[in-house]
C-alpha cells in the first residue's frame, strides 16, 4: 500500500506541469502564477489568483486568493501575507511567520524523506 502511494505521489510530481501545459495554462498567466524550476514571489500589495511552484520554492507577502502549492519545494509566508484557500507542500516545509492569515488548512507532505529511507537513498 506504501508503495502505491510513494508511486501515485511521483506520477503526481511528474505529471501535474504535463496536464497544465496540455489544457492551456502558461507557465506565468495573469491570474495564476505557474512555474517549473524557478522560484515564486508574490511581493506586498499584488494580488494573485492561486500559486503553484514544482521544484521551486514560494514566498508569500501579498494576496492569494486560492491555494498555494508548492512540490519540492517551501514555502514562505511573511506577516503581511494573506492566503485564502490551503497550503500544501509536498517534499519541503511551510515558515508563517506570526502575523500571516491562512483561511484554508496547512499541509506538509515529506513522502520524499520516507522514500529515501525505505529504498536507501
Amino acid at each position: 500500500m506504501k508503495r502505491l502511494l510513494v508511486l501515485f505521489l511521483v506520477f503526481i510530481f511528474f505529471a501535474s506541469p504535463v496536464f497544465a501545459l496540455l489544457s492551456g495554462l502558461k507557465p506565468e498567466t495573469k491570474n495564476n502564477l505557474v512555474k517549473i524550476s524557478s522560484d515564486i514571489i508574490v511581493p506586498h500589495g499584488t494580488t494573485v489568483k492561486s500559486a503553484f511552484a514544482l521544484n521551486g520554492n514560494v514566498n508569500v507577502s501579498g494576496i492569494v486568493q486560492e491555494d498555494v502549492v508548492s512540490f519540492g519545494g517551501n514555502i514562505f509566508l511573511d506577516k503581511n501575507s494573506k492566503v485564502m484557500g490551503d497550503v500544501v507542500s509536498v517534499g519541503g516545509t511551510i515558515k508563517k511567520e506570526k502575523g500571516a492569515e491562512i483561511m484554508g488548512q496547512i499541509s506538509e507532505f515529506r513522502p520524499f524523506c520516507r522514500f529515501a529511507i525505505i529504498f536507501d537513498i
